[in-house]
């Protein structure tokens, strides 16, 4: 959760995407260290691919074991996240880039996991599992 709250004031944005698509050789990824100069000097995050490779870079720097997930890629539509697994192996779903308030675990054979609808997770919203 540390890290994950590195990233509280990080909107979802495209922006910061199309300037470097438009910069850039067509369809090319930011690093780390450049969505990191860009958010200090211009206050940018990025979409939910760039938000994923940065959480991912995060997590691993601070030893969590975690791996992105999506789908419709190569699509208009593509989505990626991240799951990340907790001291004990239960995943949790990590999406930054549709702007989850905190993870929520995933994993059906935790005892923690549960079936009912929940608050707290998703923007004005319940989700269920």
């Amino acid at each position: 959760m540390e890290t994950w709250h590195k990233f509280d004031n990080f909107p979802m944005e495209i922006l910061s995407k199309l300037w470097v698509f438009n910069q850039e050789k067509e369809g090319s990824q930011r690093d780390v260290s450049l969505m990191k100069e860009h958010r200090q000097r211009y206050g940018l995050s990025g979409n939910c691919f760039d938000l994923t490779i940065w959480l991912l870079d995060e997590l691993g720097k601070n030893g969590v074991e975690a791996y992105p997930i999506g789908h419709d890629l190569n699509t208009e539509d593509a989505h990626v996240a991240v799951i990340a697994l907790d001291e004990i192996g239960n995943r949790y779903l990590c999406d930054l880039g549709d702007q989850w308030i905190v993870p929520v675990l995933i994993d059906g054979n935790s005892e923690d996991f549960g079936f009912d609808k929940h608050s707290r997770f998703f923007p004005a919203a319940e989700i269920q599992v």
